[in-house]
């Protein structure tokens, strides 16, 4: 093992720093004085993911879209899924959806091997997806706790 582990910065998605730094005006990034710099590639991905959410106009700023979710203390493709949610008027359901993806940890841990676990995991889960059983499981919770 090693004795330190790698800086935070080294390890995620920059998709958000990359939003943050944006915002505060910092276009940049190459320029920036990070402590542990991340490699060029992983700027130019979230870049790149940025561009693809619309978050960026065509010159690499932010967009309208872009500072609306530089707003949300959220990975760029939830705070997007909100903003969309509006559209399409299920917004509760993404409020949910981004609460549920956004928490450590998961909901769902590796199973015991145990009947009873893998019976009642088996009754939550929903065919349409893993989306939709995550609203299924808040929803059967929030059952549960009126009862």
């Amino acid at each position: 093992m090693l004795e330190f582990s790698p800086p935070r910065i080294l390890q995620e998605n920059l998709s958000r720093m990359v939003l943050l730094l944006k915002r505060l005006d910092i276009a940049d990034l190459g320029q920036c004085d990070f402590l542990d710099r991340p490699a060029p590639e992983f700027l130019m991905q979230a870049l790149e993911d940025l561009d693809y959410l619309a978050a960026l106009d065509d010159d690499g700023n932010l967009s309208e879209v872009g500072i609306v979710m530089s707003e949300f203390p959220l990975d760029p493709q939830i705070s997007k899924s909100l903003i969309a949610a509006c559209e399409f008027q299920c917004v509760s359901e993404m409020l949910t959806l981004a609460a549920m993806l956004s928490v450590a940890p998961r909901c769902f841990l590796p199973p015991p091997h145990s009947e009873s676990v893998l019976c009642a995991r088996r009754d939550l889960q929903l065919p349409e997806g893993d989306h939709m059983t995550l609203i299924h499981v808040y929803d059967h919770y929030k059952e549960r706790e009126y009862c």
